[in-house]
């Protein structure tokens, strides 16, 4: 028996407990995504009733050190010749987050990009729960601290807003 059979045979048990672990988690951030992406189309569509925007659905494929590679979803949002993109960047981050009543910044869970071609950026962190926020107004993500707002409507529409306009 060869080297890579004995350790198959050796580590067999930690393998499917890991490949069984990574399925559930990525799972469940497709779950998470998915959830996401119906709240922002769902918004998008009551923002827009004369169908002005160009919305296209699509997939990006990520790798994640935890999850391995994915397909995640995304979409571009088109009006005249602008446009920008929506879609996962990571999810696990290292990134801290501080909510509005929040004293001390919390690690956040999930990270999506909303980037124009300009590199214009928006990003939106998960926490547990699902909840979502939003970090707008420019510059980048900091290592320390990063004050957020609650996803909504109005907020979401108008750093789409910000990025098109």
């Amino acid at each position: 028996m060869g080297k890579l059979a004995e350790y198959l045979r050796a580590e067999a048990d930690t393998i499917r407990r890991e490949r069984d672990r990574r399925r559930k988690a990525l799972a469940e951030w497709l779950a998470i995504l998915d959830d996401l992406f119906g709240r922002l189309d769902g918004w998008l569509a009551a923002s827009d009733p004369e169908g002005l925007l160009e919305r296209a659905a699509g997939t990006v494929e990520l790798w994640d050190p935890a999850l391995g590679s994915y397909p995640a979803p995304s979409r571009r949002i088109t009006v005249g010749d602008k446009s920008v993109t929506i879609a996962p960047a990571a999810r696990y981050i290292a990134w801290p987050i501080r909510p509005p009543g929040v004293a001390k910044p919390v690690r956040a869970h999930g990270l999506v990009e909303v980037r124009d071609p300009g590199q214009g950026r928006v990003y939106l962190f998960q926490l547990p729960e699902r909840e979502w926020y939003i970090k707008s107004g420019g510059g980048n993500i900091n290592v320390t601290e990063n004050p957020v707002e609650p996803l909504d409507a109005d907020r979401f529409e108008a750093a789409l807003a910000s990025l098109i306009g």
